[in-house]
């Protein structure tokens, strides 16, 4: 085996402890709780029928859009899978859940005249969890296990690629975001008045919904043009965080800090985003930290 395919070999399957990849499992359901117990997808369900316009998982399976009740029922369970994959109580039957009831829900909220990119992200990594074995430690599960006279589970590649196809969805959702600005716009996208422009649009779109337009940053053309530029630097370099531990520690804060000032700045809340970057956290730490905490 080359040198390409021994880096390829690690990078997905070096051993790792079970308890990093569970401490991750524990605060991304915890997260997405918090989340999507605040929001409200029952409603849904009493949109008429010609909105409908399932997207392509819902359409090729045929799915309607339930009834009001239903949609709530199946928001409690999904609410309810969070609560035990975070838990780690029924860990495999309770990710399954969370998947499956998860991508319908999500998916009906998209099939009514808006795509939100944020939306595939979490699904994906619902998915990963799901086909992983992100329960065998920092979990209720491994408390039982080892009650039972169980041990721990030993390094395995089975708690390293979970957390790299992560890593990877995240990657890919910044990258593509940045092509798409180049595709469209080029390097106008920042040299022009482009950011200012939406910043001020936004502002007045939110005074009118009650919100005081924030104007800080578009009275100085030159400042939209470096936040544009920072912007689209950090969403088509962020696949570097991947290959190189620099990179990272430079990427994944400033990911993070872009994703507050989509918030505070110009609207769209990228919490999802902000949860599921807990997979950056050193995993070889956690584990150390999760067996502590286990004892």
């Amino acid at each position: 085996m080359g040198r390409l395919g021994v880096a390829w070999e690690r990078f997905w399957f070096e051993p790792e402890p079970a308890a990093g990849l569970g401490v991750v499992r524990a605060l991304v359901y915890a997260g997405l709780l918090a989340i999507y117990s605040r929001t409200d997808l029952s409603s849904f369900g009493t949109l008429p029928a010609e909105f409908y316009a399932p997207v392509a998982p819902l359409r090729l399976l045929s799915l309607p859009v339930l009834a009001e009740s239903h949609l709530r029922a199946l928001h409690w369970l999904w609410l309810l899978s969070l609560a035990l994959g975070s838990l780690g109580l029924f860990s495999r039957a309770s990710a399954v859940a969370a998947f499956v009831v998860g991508a319908y829900l999500l998916g009906v909220e998209d099939s009514f005249g808006r795509k939100d990119h944020r939306d595939m992200v979490v699904v994906l990594t619902l998915g990963i969890l799901a086909a992983s074995h992100a329960g065998d430690a920092f979990s209720i599960d491994a408390w039982l296990r080892r009650r039972a006279g169980i041990g721990p589970p030993a390094p395995s590649p089975e708690y390293r690629w979970p957390a790299q196809a992560v890593r990877l969805t995240l990657a890919a959702a910044f990258f593509t975001a940045g092509v798409a600005k180049l595709r469209h716009s080029g390097l106008a996208w920042v040299a022009s008045d482009n950011l200012r422009d939406l910043l001020i649009e936004v502002s007045y779109i939110g005074f009118h919904t009650g919100h005081q337009p924030n104007l800080l940053f578009a009275r100085s053309a030159f400042l939209c043009k470096m936040l544009a530029g920072a912007t689209l630097a950090i969403e088509v370099l962020y696949p570097l965080a991947l290959v190189s531990a620099r990179a990272r520690v430079v990427l994944v804060p400033a990911s993070l800090a872009l994703l507050v000032g989509f918030a505070l700045i110009l609207g769209p809340r990228f919490t999802t985003w902000a949860v599921l970057s807990v997979v950056w956290l050193p995993l070889d730490r956690l584990g150390s930290v999760g067996r502590g905490r286990a004892g």
